[in-house]
């Protein structure tokens, strides 16, 4: 019995390891290249992209 208790406890542990188990990949951004998704910003022209950017800012800039 003593064997069978230690064993569950053993298999639960495991596998309560395993779970934590992380992601290692990694990604690699190089400065001044847009990797997303396309943006329907980018085919605007100068000045509905200013004011589009400059809405967007002060969306969630204006509490600082």
């Amino acid at each position: 019995m003593k064997g069978i208790v230690c064993l569950i406890t053993n298999l639960v542990l495991f596998t309560g390891l395993a779970a934590c188990n992380r992601s290692t990949e990694v990604t690699v951004f190089e400065a001044g290249v847009y990797k997303g998704a396309r943006d329907p910003l980018l085919q605007a022209d100068v000045v509905k992209r200013a004011e589009t950017l400059r809405q967007r800012f002060t969306l969630v800039q204006t509490d600082r």
